[in-house]
Order: structure tokens, then C-alpha cells, then sequence
């Protein structure tokens, strides 16, 4: 329940301009299917493994994600959702300790999507606006890199903000990634070398959609009204999630 409460306010409070808290709530789970079915699965594990009974340390580690829900969004939530996730692991048989570090994972990846984009999203945009210029380059080569921006030759400019990074759409794949193998990894055989090669060709098909998607959106004002709206945007989404559960499938398959 405290893990429900503090992922609701994180992601309700994230909508702007909400008419209400239910229309908030449904709104901040829809942006964020991947991130809830990823809470979803480490749930669900942690639900098939028998609890501890909860004592006045579990509820002193829960007071942290209860007040900071109560009072705000964005990462405070998660941050005070750790110590709880910190206790229960320490109590945690081997079946609900997978659950508990998926849901470990997604409150870090938030945190440190966040805080990156705060401290040094600059920097990381320039480095998603060279990737996607080197890729564009095999398609489109009047395409020049300035800064955060894609440059074409004929005034057509891009200009990368945090939403459009890969980085955010790297954690998402790469949390989705963990939490499909983590329901069946552990009895399939799997092995630690195919596991990380198929971790690597997620972040490889991650960083290369994203890329590719950018340089189009770069090519012409047409091309970016159709894959910066949610048609076209959608069609990346869906071949990222694709790419990322197939390879999930190859991780963890005998």
C-alpha cells in the first residue's frame, strides 16, 4: 500500500492543469504505463511470498513515503519510499526480494532521470543530439549538430528538450527488461553472459529508435509534426517496447 500511495502522488501530481484528483490519478497512470506495470510485476512477486508481520520499525520506515506523498510530487515521494523498500529486503525471502528490486529500481530510475536532467541535462542532450546526427547522417547528410540542436540546410531546426532525451526512454526499456526476466528468469537456466548481452542490445535498439526518430524529426517541419504527434510518436514507443520485450524473451528462453 505505501508503495501505491507514494507512485500515485509521484505521477498524479506530475499532470499539469488536472480537473480533479481522479482525473490526476488516471492521467498519471496512463503517461506512465511502462513505469506502473513494472510496479505492477514487483507487486505481484512481493504478494506471492509470505509477509513479516508488520512492526513499529515498518511503520517509522514508512512515515517518510506517507508525508512526502501528502505534500509533494516529483521525486520526493520515491525518495521517501526507500526506506521502506530498504527494511522489507532485509526481511524479504528470495521470491519477494525480485519484486522488491524492481520496485527499488523504478523509484531509482525517477530519482535519477530527475536529478540528471536537473543537474546536467544540457550536457546529456548534446550527446542525444550528436548520436542522432551520426545516425542521420547515412539518410539525410545536410544535417549539422549545434549544441542541443539539429541543424538542416534550408533554416529546418530541432532543438532536443529533457522529454525527447534518450535517457528516459533508456531507463524505461531497461526497467521493463528487468522486470519481464525477473518473472521467469530464475527457473529458466539463464545465464549472467546471455542476460547482459541481451541488456546491451536493449540499450543499443533503445539509443538507435530514439536517434533515428530525432534525425527524421530534424528533416522537415512535416516529418516532425507527424512523429512529435502522438501517431507517429506512438509508432516508436511501440517498435522500442517490442524490441525490448522480444530481447526479454531471448534473455530467459531455454
Amino acid at each position: 500500500m505505501v508503495v501505491v500511495v507514494a507512485a500515485s502522488a509521484a505521477t498524479a501530481r506530475g499532470i499539469p492543469n488536472a480537473d480533479g484528483a481522479t482525473e490526476a490519478l488516471v492521467s498519471g497512470l496512463w503517461n506512465n504505463k511502462v513505469l506502473w506495470l513494472c510496479l505492477g510485476v514487483g507487486l505481484w512477486q512481493v504478494l506471492q511470498s509470505p509477509s513479516p508481520e508488520l512492526g513499529l520499525r515498518g511503520l517509522i520506515a514508512a512515515l517518510p513515503a506517507l508525508m512526502l506523498s501528502a505534500v509533494g510530487g516529483g521525486i520526493w515521494p520515491w525518495l521517501g519510499l526507500i526506506p521502506s523498500l530498504l527494511l522489507a529486503l532485509t526481511a524479504a525471502g528470495s521470491g519477494a526480494r525480485a519484486g522488491l528490486l524492481i520496485i527499488l529500481l523504478a523509484a531509482g530510475h525517477e530519482i535519477a532521470v530527475s536529478l540528471l536532467g536537473e543537474l546536467s541535462g544540457d550536457s546529456l542532450l548534446g550527446v542525444d543530439a550528436f548520436i542522432a546526427g551520426t545516425v542521420t547522417c547515412w539518410f539525410l547528410p545536410d544535417i549539422a549538430v549545434e549544441g542541443s540542436a539539429l541543424q538542416r540546410d534550408g533554416g529546418h531546426m530541432l532543438v532536443l528538450v529533457w522529454g525527447c532525451s534518450s535517457l528516459s526512454n533508456l531507463g524505461d526499456a531497461l526497467l521493463l527488461f528487468c522486470a519481464l526476466v525477473s518473472l521467469y528468469g530464475s527457473a529458466s537456466g539463464m545465464g549472467r553472459g546471455r542476460f547482459l548481452g541481451c541488456m546491451m542490445l536493449v540499450v543499443v535498439s533503445t539509443i538507435a529508435l530514439n536517434a533515428t526518430r530525432l534525425g527524421l524529426m530534424a528533416g522537415s517541419e512535416e516529418l516532425y509534426a507527424f512523429l512529435h504527434g502522438s501517431i507517429g510518436a506512438a509508432w516508436f514507443r511501440i517498435a522500442t517496447l517490442c524490441a525490448t520485450v522480444g530481447l526479454s524473451w531471448v534473455a530467459v528462453r531455454r
